[in-house]
C-alpha cells in the first residue's frame, strides 16, 4: 500500500476515492437540477411561470394535514416586519421585501452600498380553508402559515373492481 501524500508541513492527509457511479461534482449536478426544475412549470405551480422577471420565488412546501393546511416558505434574511401574507379563495400569497443602505466616508474615500430584495409566491391550497383563522410565525428564516380547514376531509376507501 502506498504512503499517504504529505503536506508541506509534513503532516499526512487522507485521500478519498470516489466510487464508480458517484459524481465528483455534486454541486454542479445540483445547480443543473435547480436550473431545469425552475424553468419548466410543475403541476399546481403553472402560474409560477407568469411571475414578473427579476422577482424571485421562495421555496415553498404545502402540507395537507388532517385538520389544517400548512404552508412553509424559506425566507432567510427577511425580518417579520418585511413579510406580508394573505389568504384568499383557495390560495396563499407570500411577499417579502428588504432594503438597506450603507455609507462610509474616510477622507477622500467614499463607499456606498444599496441592497434591495423582493420575493413573491402564490400557491394553491389543496382544500377549502378558513382564512380568517390563519396563523403565521417566522422561525430561523422559515415562515410557517397554518390555516384550518373548513370541513374535515372525509376519506373513503375505494374498492378496486377486477
Amino acid at each position: 500500500m502506498a504512503d499517504k501524500p504529505k503536506k508541506a508541513d509534513g503532516d499526512t492527509q487522507d485521500v478519498s476515492v470516489v466510487p464508480r457511479g458517484r459524481s465528483v461534482l455534486p454541486g454542479i449536478e445540483r445547480e443543473f437540477e435547480r436550473f431545469f426544475n425552475n424553468r419548466w412549470p410543475r403541476l399546481f405551480d403553472w402560474a409560477e411561470s407568469f411571475n414578473v422577471p427579476g422577482v424571485k420565488s421562495p421555496n415553498v412546501d404545502v402540507l395537507d394535514r388532517e385538520n389544517d393546511v400548512c404552508v412553509r416558505a424559506e425566507l432567510p434574511g427577511f425580518a417579520k416586519k418585511d413579510i406580508e401574507v394573505s389568504v384568499s379563495d383557495g390560495s396563499v400569497t407570500i411577499k417579502a421585501s428588504t432594503e438597506s443602505e450603507e455609507k462610509e466616508e474616510k477622507g477622500d474615500f467614499f463607499r456606498q452600498e444599496i441592497s434591495r430584495g423582493f420575493v413573491s409566491r402564490t400557491v394553491s391550497l389543496p382544500a377549502e380553508v378558513d382564512g380568517e383563522k390563519a396563523t403565521a410565525r417566522l422561525n430561523d428564516g422559515v415562515l410557517e402559515v397554518v390555516i384550518p380547514k373548513v370541513a374535515k376531509a372525509k376519506r373513503q376507501k375505494v374498492e378496486i373492481a377486477g
